[in-house]
């Protein structure tokens, strides 16, 4: 890989994790507030009832899985954690189909789709690091080989 490519590849790693780092940080911070939103009617039980014990495990998820790939220290692990938290988030906040309102039911719809374009995205990075022995710009190298 040469380095204008390299550098392009680390410049995309870092744009990739702003999303979910903030969402990470802000779990953190709003943790109050995180908590509450979990302990909403559309929320599985077992959700409502441990809320802030998800918001945390959540908070863990983004963070770390943002700082593995932006820092490149077993990055495919990283994307895999961001995919482990896209996934049941997705189904659980973001169920379009049970909204009557046609605003909340295209606005649920966006964030649906926008996470699994993220999941996409996440599939694609694991992909992308565990096939490559050596990724430039990076501290630790990918710990799965699908070469």
């Amino acid at each position: 890989m040469d380095l204008t490519v390299a550098a392009l590849v680390l410049v995309g790693r870092l744009l990739f994790v702003l999303f979910f780092l903030d969402s990470g940080i802000n779990n953190i911070r709003k943790r109050a507030t995180v908590a509450e939103r979990l302990r909403g009617p559309t929320m599985p039980a077992t959700i409502q009832r441990h809320a802030a014990l998800f918001n945390l495990a959540s908070a863990a998820l983004l963070v770390a899985g943002s700082a593995m790939i932006a820092l490149g220290a077993w990055p495919d692990i990283g994307a895999l954690l961001l995919a482990l938290f896209l996934i049941p988030v997705t189904i659980t906040s973001h169920q379009f189909w049970k909204f009557a309102d046609p605003a909340q039911r295209r606005q649920q719809r966006t964030s649906f789709l926008r996470n699994g374009t993220l999941l996409g995205a996440c599939v694609l990075l694991f992909a992308f690091f565990a096939a490559r022995p050596q990724i430039p710009f990076t501290l630790v190298g990918p710990l799965f080989s699908l070469r």
